[in-house]
This record gives structure tokens, sequence and C-alpha cells, in this order.
């Protein structure tokens, strides 16, 4: 598993905690990608990372700056909230198999609650190809009666 850790040009905290990267992983074995927020809150490393492929995101403190921690602590399920599009772009990682990783877009919504997370890669031949992550939350009844 390898990963590239995508870090705003500016500081954005999110829902009370600062986003240190966007992680996006690659297993070259598989040929898949997966992705993460890594987040700060004092001493606490926390990583906000969907449950499955495509569904809600999970808050869970994972580690320490000065400290061990020896399982990782559900904070929140589902973690939601506000996240400005942000976006990445050029040659932002090569992974060992020649795959580049060239376009990072992440954004998301607490109400709806909604992510989107959108990576473009070029294989070792240059051929550019997308792959998007997103999950919604379904709608309840109340949303529905407000329609």
């Amino acid at each position: 598993m390898q990963a590239a850790h995508l870090r705003p040009q500016r500081k954005i905290e999110l829902c009370g905690y600062d986003l240190d990267a966007v992680a996006v992983e690659y297993d070259d074995d598989a040929g898949q990608f997966d992705w993460r927020f890594e987040l700060g809150q004092d001493l606490g490393i926390y990583w906000a990372l969907p449950i499955e492929r495509n569904g809600r995101l999970r808050l869970a403190h994972v580690d320490g700056a000065a400290y061990t921690v020896d399982e990782p602590e559900l904070i929140a399920d589902p973690w939601i909230c506000d996240v400005p599009l942000l976006e990445w772009s050029g040659d932002l990682k090569t992974f060992g198999d020649g795959v580049k990783l060239v376009a990072v877009q992440v954004e998301a919504t607490a109400l709806p609650a909604w992510y989107r997370c959108r990576i473009v890669v070029r294989d070792k031949d240059g051929k550019e190809s997308s792959e998007s992550f997103e999950w919604r939350a379904a709608p309840t009844e109340t949303d529905a009666k407000r329609s």
C-alpha cells in the first residue's frame, strides 16, 4: 500500500479539527485506490475515512504526536462536515508500478450529508482515467416533508 499525502495551501478547520492532508492510497497489487482525511486536534491524530467503498465517513482517533493510541477510537459515525472544494493537480505522486496521480478533488456538505472525492490517474503508457468516490445520506421523512 502506497499513499500520496496532499496538504492544503492554507489552514483549513473542519468541524473543530485542522485538515493536515487528504491521503490517496493505492494498492498496486489490486490496482485499487482509496482515500481519507487526515486531521489534527491538539496533539491528537484523527482520520475521517469511508467505512467501505463509497460508504459514509467515520472519524477515528488513530494516534498522537506525543503519545500512542493502542487501538483506534471511534469518535463519530457518521462524520458529517462542510468541506470546501479542495483541488490538487500536476504530478502529485508516482507509485511503484509507474501509475501517476495527476489530479484530486474533494468536497463535502453537512446538509445534505454528502461527499465526493474524484481522482485522475495516468498509467505508465500515458492513458488517463478517473475514479470517483461518493456517498449521500438517504433522505429522511423530515427531508421529504420539507420538499
